[in-house]
């Protein structure tokens, strides 16, 4: 009987985004390909988001990408951004559950590319710095959630936001 199994350690899901209402996930995980194993096409996943109370089983294919929307994480009837948060992906394999935390900042980069087109004609000092250390703070909140540091990647988050509400108008 073939049997599908992720290395242990070598689970990954690596994501991105379509838009802030798309959500790309792609398997990435190094599945056995020994005898009596075999990479399945699709296999079943967890998401949570724990700030939100969501947790949500979803089936990926495992050669590919697969999109999600609000539509599938949260049931919603009308397509919305997704939020910034950090996901929680889990999964059973061999008997072991397997766990990646990943965050998802589509609306934070989209917020830094404005300023950064904003500032593109004067770019002074200032402004790269500006720039720099929220790029900085935003690769931060990645590396910490995927290293399972999720309350300091919350705090950066957080920073992050209240920064970019210096110089944006998010209710205009």
């Amino acid at each position: 009987m073939d049997c599908p199994c992720i290395k242990k350690r070598e689970f990954d899901i690596v994501i991105s985004n379509r838009g802030c209402e798309y959500l790309v996930l792609e398997d990435q995980s190094v599945w056995v390909q020994d005898f009596g194993y075999e990479k399945p096409e699709t296999f079943e996943v967890t998401i949570k988001i724990d700030s939100r109370n969501i947790e949500k089983k979803v089936t990926l294919k495992t050669n590919g990408k697969n999109i999600l929307t609000s539509k599938d994480l949260f049931d919603s009837t009308d397509l919305e951004c997704l939020p910034d948060d950090v996901y929680c992906i889990s999964t059973v394999s061999c008997g072991y559950e397997l766990t990646i935390n990943k965050a998802n900042l589509c609306g934070v980069k989209s917020k830094l590319n404005e300023l950064i087109y904003k500032y593109a004609e004067t770019m002074n000092a200032d402004q790269r710095k500006i720039i720099f250390d929220l790029k900085l703070l935003i690769q931060s909140i990645e590396v910490n959630a995927e290293q399972d540091n999720i309350t300091t990647a919350r705090r950066l988050f957080k920073d992050v936001k209240d920064k970019l509400k210096a110089y944006h108008c998010d209710n205009c």
